[in-house]
């Protein structure tokens, strides 16, 4: 089954959070008050904080009064970014690992796979579908994903 992580989950519920408009420069939101605010573990709250910070989404203030904004508007930060920063490439399969000297290898199935040029096809429309969807289409009411995004995903499944 394909599913976004629990991770990802979480660094997104956090990005909502700090995409709120209570949050600002100036008062910015600590990883326990948004643990605390979706009653999620601290820790694992602050361990996505700070890959989401090294990825550049998030900014943090040290201090008493210190915490995470956003490092930029919403309707730049898209999914690709948040599944990269938090789970690396997006992958669908073992052989979408461009770092595969023999991309087969990593499932095993046969010596050469006669399906691996049509998965990583798959998956390039996954990543292209992914970065058309921003965390500003995730916040609202209801999210409407670009209709050429679906018509990719639907061309990649039956392309040849």
């Amino acid at each position: 089954m394909l599913k976004l992580t629990r991770k990802i989950d979480y660094a997104l519920v956090a990005l909502a959070r700090l995409a709120k408009p209570d949050v600002a420069e100036d008062s910015p939101l600590s990883a326990r008050q948004i643990a605390e605010d979706y009653q999620m573990p601290t820790p694992l709250v602050t361990r996505l904080l700070k890959d989401l910070q090294r990825a550049g989404l998030v900014t943090s203030t040290r201090g008493a009064h210190g915490g995470y904004t956003l490092a930029m508007a919403a309707d730049e930060i898209a999914m690709t970014l948040v599944i990269e920063a938090i789970e690396g490439p997006v992958q669908i399969a073992a052989c979408c690992d461009e770092t595969e000297a023999n991309p087969c290898d990593a499932c095993q199935v046969i010596p050469r796979c006669p399906i691996t040029s049509k998965i990583k096809k798959l998956n390039d429309h996954v990543v292209d579908l992914f970065r058309q969807v921003t965390l500003a289409d995730m916040i609202e009411p209801e999210v409407d994903v670009p209709s050429e995004a679906i018509n990719i995903v639907r061309a990649g499944a039956g392309a040849s």
